[in-house]
């Protein structure tokens, strides 16, 4: 086991041995508190709609998107919200804090004062996940719901999507993405798309071109040519089909339909 440098350490003012470090510590640690109250103020100026971050403290942040809404016999309102496993499973098991902002900023959980539940669907490798959130009152209307690509159905190659994420690099911004896919892997099933996911994006929600959530963001693959040259490479996309299927099957979930929501469509 290495040895201690005495040099390096002084008796602190509770007894216990601290290490040496120079007058620039104190500005650091200023610009470090600054930086991180400067930051929680931005990530309340959300704009746009669609999607919610996911700010683990003190660890990466991702991307997430509501899927469906309930409520039990006591008037308890809950929703689930997709995102990709690897954004929330470090938390797992831990004290971390989760913090969920909703992109529109009319809405701010944490798991200190919020019942969030996670749950991976499947084996961690298919990298999907679920997350239930109890609130006191629904988080928006039922109308608001985006329609979930039917599970028994898979986009060809060429289909033209996009997808939504909060970018680190320009965090807190609400960033769109496009692209077509360009083919598929079976094991686990994944769309690859020509296109860009950078580090924040992960767990966004893909679309199609009639606004059907059709999958969610896991990663990007580069095209790495070698350790000084990187070029364009594919987004790995996980189908919605498993969440749809997770939802109807296992949570008992019912399908909207247009008439369910829309008297006009009722007496049509």
């Amino acid at each position: 086991m290495p040895q201690r440098d005495p040099e390096q350490y002084t008796q602190g003012d509770d007894g216990l041995l601290v290490e040496k470090v120079g007058s620039w510590a104190v500005e650091k640690l200023k610009l470090v508190t600054d930086y991180v109250y400067a930051s929680g103020g931005a990530r309340k100026k959300f704009l746009g709609t669609g999607a919610a971050y996911i700010d683990p403290f003190c660890g990466s942040a991702g991307t997430g998107f509501l899927v469906s809404l309930a409520s039990d016999q006591r008037g308890g309102q809950f929703a689930q919200i997709a995102t990709a496993w690897h954004v929330v499973e470090d938390l797992v098991g831990t004290s971390s804090e989760l913090e969920l902002i909703s992109s529109s900023l009319n809405a701010h959980f944490t798991t200190p004062t919020n019942q969030i539940g996670f749950y991976p669907l499947g084996d961690v490798r298919y990298d999907t996940a679920l997350l239930v959130l109890q609130m006191e009152k629904p988080l928006i209307d039922q109308r608001e719901l985006l329609p979930l690509f039917p599970s028994e159905f898979v986009l060809p190659r060429g289909a033209e999507i996009g997808w939504l994420g909060f970018p680190g690099i320009v965090e807190p911004e609400l960033c769109f993405f496009h692209g077509h896919v360009s083919g598929q892997l079976n094991d686990p099933p994944t769309y690859l798309v020509d296109g860009v996911a950078i580090n924040g994006v992960s767990g966004g929600p893909a679309f199609d071109n009639r606004c059907h959530v059709v999958g969610i963001v896991s990663e990007y693959r580069p095209n790495t040519l070698n350790e000084g040259r990187t070029l364009p490479g594919l987004v790995g996309l996980l189908p919605i089909n498993a969440v749809r299927y997770w939802m109807e099957n296992r949570l008992g979930a019912r399908v909207l339909h247009r008439s369910d929501i829309d008297p006009k469509e009722r007496s049509g």
